[in-house]
């Protein structure tokens, strides 16, 4: 196992909604998102983080605002399969049409 820290950096552009971080899992059914089944690692307010125990393979991590918006206001980041720790971070957009939506430093 492995740590994963997901940073979200202050701004104000969507600082008052919780950013939602979901983690590909072909073995579940509790949303969809671009096509990939999803589970819910957990939720990050502005300027906090959220840390969660991972295995070593590839992942692929969305952060979405809710359930109504998250085809078209949402980001991806892959994580690498390995044995390190992983901290990656990101913060919100300012993009209306889109809704302002979480983007991971890549």
């Amino acid at each position: 196992m492995r740590e994963l820290t997901i940073n979200r950096r202050k701004t104000f552009v969507g600082s008052l909604m919780k950013v939602k971080i979901y983690i590909h899992d072909p073995n579940s059914n509790e949303i969809n998102i671009k096509g990939y089944p999803c589970r819910k690692l957990g939720e990050i307010k502005n300027n906090s983080s959220l840390t969660i125990s991972i295995d070593e393979e590839r992942h692929i991590l969305f952060a979405i605002f809710d359930v109504v918006s998250k085809d078209y206001c949402y980001d991806a980041i892959e994580i690498p399969e390995g044995f390190s720790n992983v901290i990656i971070s990101g913060k919100n957009k300012f993009s209306p049409l889109q809704g302002n939506p979480f983007i991971f430093d890549k």
